[in-house]
């Protein structure tokens, strides 16, 4: 398994010349974090810039401060402007880890993490998603995120990894030539996620779901899920829809023109199905 480092404004000056002949060949970069372009990380350009001339294979995460699945697409918008005309041999990851967001509840926050992620991988990139182990087993739905997407674990001081990833972010602590003081460490579990297509759908995992049954009458029609389903649909060009959480005609629509394109029955009601290939 090679190794690989993650860096950030907080690890500046760094001698990617040293880091190379020192064994490592791989970079994670934070482009940034939460809603704005000018919340790009002041050291972004610098890192991947001393990356590239050493032809290190490069890959970015974006720190969220989403509360909601519109921040979460926001906030892919404002990595692909930051990131843009840039090449990487690693995806681009979805970092969710701030504890107050876990009282949006799992649900939320796992439909928030595809909504970067698809954002992301609308745009050409491939995405993935980073935390560690007590949000993917309380707070993500790990086994729809890696069905779809590049997992980057963390999990420190053990001695191997609990969930299936294609990075393990193994220490906080490290410590590379190049480096003046520590620096998070990983292991490149999949290799394939180097320039290849690595992470969700290399290994087919099933999973369930149970979302309320949506419609325009004789379901629920109005309220949180149907702002979700709003957001997914607009952000697959299925509509221009005002996230209202009210399921009118304009959402009737849209929601059979996307059964239409799965094959699905146009009967525009979003029952479990229907969810299951919006979210997939």
């Amino acid at each position: 398994m090679s190794r690989l480092i993650d860096v950030s404004c907080w690890n500046s000056g760094i001698d990617y010349n040293a880091v190379k002949a020192s064994g490592i060949d791989s970079v994670i970069i934070r482009a940034g974090y939460g809603r704005e372009v000018s919340q790009k990380d002041s050291q972004f350009e610098n890192h991947y810039a001393g990356a590239r001339a050493e032809e290190m294979n490069i890959g970015v995460y974006w720190y969220s401060y989403a509360d909601s699945v519109q921040d979460a697409i926001t906030e892919a918008e404002s990595c692909l402007e930051c990131i843009a005309g840039k090449q990487f041999e690693l995806p681009i990851y979805f970092d969710m880890e701030e504890n107050w967001q876990t009282a949006l509840g799992r649900a939320k926050l796992t439909t928030m993490a595809k909504a970067f992620c698809q954002t992301i991988e609308e745009a050409g990139y491939r995405a993935g998603v980073y935390s560690n182990v007590n949000w993917f087993t309380n707070f993500l739905d790990y086994n729809r995120l890696a069905a779809e997407y590049s997992i980057w674990l963390a999990q420190w001081g053990s001695s191997s990894y609990s969930y299936a990833c294609d990075i393990w972010q193994y220490a906080d602590d490290g410590s590379v030539p190049g480096i003046d003081g520590n620096v998070d460490m990983n292991r490149v579990i999949n290799e394939d996620i180097i320039n290849g297509s690595g992470g969700g759908g290399g290994q087919k995992i099933y999973f369930d779901i149970s979302m309320p049954y949506l419609a325009k009458s004789g379901y629920i029609s109005t309220g949180e899920e149907v702002k979700t389903v709003q957001l997914l649909l607009n952000a697959m060009h299925y509509g221009d829809l005002e996230v209202d959480g009210i399921f009118g005609s304009a959402t009737d629509q849209a929601v059979k023109r996307f059964q239409k394109s799965r094959g699905l029955d146009e009967d525009g009601i979003v029952g479990q199905d229907t969810w299951r290939y919006l979210l997939k």
